[in-house]
């Protein structure tokens, strides 16, 4: 089974009730306590995460940037894969979208859609293959845009162009993940 999830963001409430003074912690955990059943019994579990992981101040809309905790909270209730690549992505800049990929990779939470640079997207064309239930299946991530927020020359942001999803789409094909039929 795919579990995909909607937007995964932490408004100023959300991140608030997040924290435990006693510990100096955060944990959502509570937050999900009633989606955990399915994200943890799928084969493999994506959601959208549409918040920067960029350190304190903590903040939500219009820009937001959650503590670390929630990626690890994520993997801990079995997401796979997150999507980085929508509207919020550069709410905190180039080290905002850095740094969240950065906390994303030592939680062992793959991501795509967002790259640091043209050569950590060209790796692998922006395609995370994975086996789901035995089955191969590529993920691509892509945006409408970034709220108007620049995106600095060589940091790659998947923004919606049918030339550019074609592309990706034939570099997903030739990694071995095959179209079942011809509507798939």
């Amino acid at each position: 089974t795919l579990a995909v999830c909607g937007d995964i963001m932490s408004h100023l409430p959300q991140t608030n009730d997040a924290y435990d003074a006693a510990t100096d912690t955060y944990s959502y955990l509570p937050c999900f306590q009633y989606a955990k059943a399915w994200t943890e019994s799928a084969d493999y579990t994506v959601g959208n995460l549409e918040t920067t992981l960029n350190g304190p101040p903590y903040s939500g809309y219009p820009q937001f940037c959650a503590p670390d905790a929630l990626a690890y909270n994520l993997k801990s209730i079995g997401f796979d894969l997150v999507t980085t690549a929508n509207n919020h992505c550069m709410d905190k800049g180039y080290n905002g979208l850095s740094r969240t990929l950065d906390v994303l990779d030592q939680a062992e939470l793959k991501h795509v859609g967002t790259y640091r640079t043209q050569a950590e997207f060209d790796e692998n064309h922006g395609v995370v293959v994975a086996d789901v239930g035995g089955i191969s299946v590529a993920f691509l991530g892509y945006t409408y845009g970034t709220n108007g927020m620049p995106v600095p020359e060589g940091t790659v942001v998947n923004l919606i162009d049918t030339v550019r999803m074609a592309a990706d789409l034939a570099a997903a094909r030739a990694s071995g993940v095959r179209r079942t039929s011809p509507n798939a």
